[in-house]
């Protein structure tokens, strides 16, 4: 970009004019973000950390809301390149301070979008320990912002991205990145479910197969987590809900599941009960009749 196109880049992201000053400010933010080059990301910097726009919030553009006038990013896309553009080259330390400094102005789902996005996991497990922000960003955003966020996920450290996949129900992600981990990778993504929701940390046992681990949360748990499992596993695949039910010693519920299936859904339980052990096989038919 020449130094006539930099300059009214300055210009308008400066602007103040009514109705159409945020506009000109979106054009000149997308213009620098696209072209990149040093003197590009100078004045983005110098727009971000000096307060020019005053309050900068993403996501009131993530979750589809009014612009607000003085806002520098509609979507996800243009924080991506703004990072890329001022954050992630080398860039001194002084003025990734400022940056921060502004970033601290933010909403707190602005800025645990921003921390993980830039990789600052240390900032971002101190704002966001238990992921609800970011996973708030996720639920509100439309479905092609959505997707982005989703592609940035496959990049994060594996404790973020499993509680990400768990708390906004990516199952099928979640699965296979834990079939496809090794032993150690595995490890750190067992001990990031023992953290979450109940019924997101039954589903990953249940779907990942980890039956013991299934088992042992459900009887060390109390009256009213157990009550939340079984209304969570009713839901589940046939050969998973016998598993749980005979595991579990739910009885009852297993007898109640299979003698209400069709012949089509009682071959799938008996499928299933077919892996148990001997005597547990033995309990169920006699019980079932």
């Amino acid at each position: 970009m020449d130094a006539r196109r930099l300059e009214r880049c300055r210009r308008w992201l400066r602007s103040r004019l009514p109705l159409v000053g945020h506009w000109l400010r979106w054009w000149a933010a997308r213009a620098l973000i696209e072209d990149g080059s040093p003197d590009a990301a100078a004045i983005l910097a110098e727009v971000l950390t000096k307060g020019l726009l005053g309050s900068v919030d993403p996501v009131t553009t993530v979750a589809g809301g009014p612009v607000p006038s003085k806002a520098l990013l509609f979507d996800l896309t243009s924080l991506r390149g703004l990072l890329r553009t001022i954050y992630q080259p080398p860039t001194d330390a002084s003025l990734r301070q400022q940056i921060l400094a502004a970033v601290s102005h933010w909403s707190a789902p602005s800025q645990a979008l921003f921390y993980a996005l830039a990789g600052l996991w240390d900032q971002y497990q101190t704002l966001d320990p238990n992921h609800k922000l970011l996973c708030s960003v996720y639920q509100a955003a439309k479905k092609s912002l959505r997707q982005q966020l989703l592609t940035a996920a496959a990049g994060w450290p594996a404790p973020s991205r499993t509680w990400f996949y768990a708390l906004t129900g990516q199952w099928d992600l979640l699965c296979t990145f834990y079939q496809s981990a090794d032993a150690s990778l595995r490890q750190q993504i067992l001990t990031a479910a023992a953290g979450w929701p109940a019924a997101s940390r039954a589903w990953f046992y249940a779907l990942t197969g980890q039956w013991d681990l299934l088992c042992t949360f459900y009887q060390s748990a109390d009256a009213s987590l157990r009550q939340q499992m079984l209304v969570t596993v009713a839901g589940w695949p046939v050969a998973s809900r016998a598993w749980f039910y005979a595991l579990t010693g739910q009885w009852d519920l297993l007898c109640t599941f299979y003698q209400s299936a069709d012949a089509s859904l009682r071959q799938q339980i008996l499928t299933a009960v077919g892996h148990l052990s001997a005597s547990s096989r033995a309990l169920f038919y006699a019980l079932s009749g």
